[in-house]
């Protein structure tokens, strides 16, 4: 919030089987493949799906590319198909510091065989 040193900014994503795409300004990432995307000047913050392999699990994670301190609050799922959460606002608390990449959520499908589908946003506040 404007005055009080908080800044919330909800990021949108769209995932479809093991794709992420977008942060701050359009990009991907697929996974399996490298591990997670290269960062991008100007961008504080990467996120994107990782897909876990041998596992019927999908983590959402985060990475810090700024020298800023970061607190996701909320992880919000639309357009849910074949995942066991609700769509909804998942409250969270991580935290993460300049450098650090955390899951900030695990997607789990119903089954493992069949595609599944996500839009997702997160809240995050700056400290």
């Amino acid at each position: 919030m404007p005055g009080s040193g908080e800044a919330r900014r909800p990021v949108r994503a769209a995932v479809a089987l093991c794709l992420a795409v977008g942060i701050f300004s359009a990009g991907c990432a697929v996974s399996p493949g490298p591990a997670q995307p290269p960062p991008v000047p100007g961008q504080p913050l990467a996120s994107w799906v990782h897909q876990v392999e041998g596992r019927n699990l999908a983590e959402l994670r985060v990475r810090n590319d700024s020298d800023d301190t970061y607190r996701f609050t909320a992880v919000i799922l639309e357009s849910c198909i074949n995942v066991e959460q609700t769509c909804g606002t998942h409250p969270v608390d991580v935290l993460v510091e300049p450098g650090q990449t955390r899951v900030i959520l695990t997607i789990r499908r119903v089954d493992p065989w069949a595609r599944f589908f996500i839009n997702w946003s997160y809240q995050a506040i700056k400290l």
